[in-house]
């Protein structure tokens, strides 16, 4: 059976002598870049959510936050329920019960006020020391209001200890609003790449001036597909899912850009002359660097991200993200021997 090679010599009808050298597969790192606006205002239309991201070496897509995404949740949930009890509370508290209360604390499931009037030596006897402190170690004194899965103490919801704390447990003074870290993570997980580049000839081959090169991307979720990820925190989902709508291929030989689909992988029995996505090239690449054409084939994703609960429930964004990956091709003059 011929190969992709054989049947070019079979088209092209012609005694050829191609100049044969020694193929070296150069890496050639790939960085792809950009700035987008994660978020923006509908009605200032001004970004509140801006991020970058990056493709280092021809990976996946890292996003990370430049820009906003700050604030501080005013409802947080609670992470010990028994949801078939009805007498158990909410599910979503406010995340400062005020001042009597203070600030809840999702690691607990406890609201933490300090208790700066309280006489530690007096009190000894009823605080408790948490996270490995010991009397006599910096720290701070808490009054805890603890939150119940079921009416359980005379005081109804609620029960009360005297806390020692080497240190403001995370969500005193503010829970962080992950909504931001939440989209990032939810895209990151997509893990979004440009095409696993396939040509015929291979890259290892060589390809002939006047005959074209077919080009194509291995099918995958993360080079052409239509991946969905989530990330969830603190009762709040971030669903991104993404779609890639084509592929541009630069040749490397100074012609303009092509676009295409995925393209197809060639098979025997294929007409080599007619490729789904392909290109032609004209010269020889014996002057380029390493006598060879640099290829670049760039994919468009667009990500939809939407959210559901926290302060941002129901929003929703688009982005557009341009991984590369790049390849090399050897392609040589056709020379008709004369006897």
């Amino acid at each position: 059976m011929l190969g992709f090679l054989g049947r070019v010599a079979i088209v092209s009808s012609c005694l050829v002598a191609a100049t044969v050298a020694a193929i070296t597969i150069w890496p050639v790192p790939v960085h792809a870049s950009g700035v987008i606006c994660l978020l923006t205002d509908p009605e200032t239309g001004q970004c509140q959510l801006e991020a970058r991201w990056e493709q280092p070496s021809g990976g996946p897509v890292v996003l990370s936050i430049t820009s906003g995404g700050g604030g501080t949740l005013e409802k947080c949930q609670r992470p010990v329920r028994t949801v078939a009890d009805a007498q158990q509370g909410d599910a979503i508290v406010d995340c400062y019960g005020g001042s009597s209360q203070g600030w809840c604390i999702p690691k607990y499931d406890c609201y933490l006020l300090r208790a700066e009037e309280f006489d530690l030596v007096a009190n000894e006897h009823r605080i408790a020391y948490l996270e490995g402190a010991k009397p006599g170690d910096d720290g701070a004194l808490y009054l805890a209001q603890c939150l119940h899965e079921h009416y359980a103490t005379s005081d109804g919801w609620f029960d009360y200890y005297l806390w020692f704390l080497p240190s403001p447990p995370p969500g005193y003074g503010g829970q962080p609003d992950p909504t931001a870290d939440l989209i990032v993570e939810a895209v990151n997980q997509l893990q979004l790449r440009g095409p696993d580049i396939g040509t015929a000839p291979p890259e290892n081959g060589a390809g002939l001036v006047g005959m074209p090169v077919w080009f194509w991307t291995e099918v995958t979720e993360q080079t052409w597909g239509t991946p969905v990820a989530t990330a969830t925190a603190m009762g709040i989902t971030v669903t991104a899912h993404a779609e890639a709508s084509h592929i541009q291929w630069q040749p490397g030989d100074g012609s303009d850009p092509i676009t295409c689909d995925a393209g197809k992988p060639w098979q025997p029995g294929d007409d080599v002359l007619d490729p789904p996505c392909g290109h032609t090239y004209a010269t020889a690449s014996r002057y380029q660097p390493d006598g060879r054409f640099a290829v670049t084939a760039t994919t468009t994703w667009e990500v939809t991200w939407s959210i559901a609960g926290g302060p941002s429930d129901g929003a929703s964004g688009t982005i557009t993200l341009t991984p590369q990956s790049e390849t090399t091709l050897r392609i040589n003059e056709l020379q008709v021997l004369v006897s």
